[in-house]
């Protein structure tokens, strides 16, 4: 079952990746520059926080600031943390910007 970015919440159990790869992992929530501990649990609060309705609009108002938005993932067998940038409105993994895939439950 496919998952969509918008329905994420802190605590979701998903797998995660791109193309054919995806790792069980639990979404840790979505925060700015890659290296701050996320700041929001979901995508709405972080369009309240922007005061935007659409993940283009979030990503005008992130590179306003001099930022970048970012889908935080903690890999369910390791705990290591990895994420997902916003660019050109999709969250994307690697230098590649291969769109990130989302399924059902881990």
């Amino acid at each position: 079952m496919t998952i969509k970015v918008s329905t994420l919440k802190h605590g979701q159990r998903v797998h995660a990746g791109y193309k054919s790869w995806t790792t069980p992992c639990k979404f840790v929530g979505f925060g700015l520059n890659h290296s701050d501990a996320p700041r929001w649990p979901d995508l709405g609060n972080a369009y309240m926080t922007a005061d935007c309705k659409n993940m283009k609009a979030l990503e005008a108002w992130a590179d306003s600031k001099g930022v970048t938005v970012y889908a935080v993932f903690e890999d369910a067998e390791d705990g290591d943390r990895w994420a997902a940038y916003l660019y050109k409105g999709k969250f994307c993994v690697g230098t590649s910007a291969d769109r990130l895939e989302l399924a059902g439950a881990a």
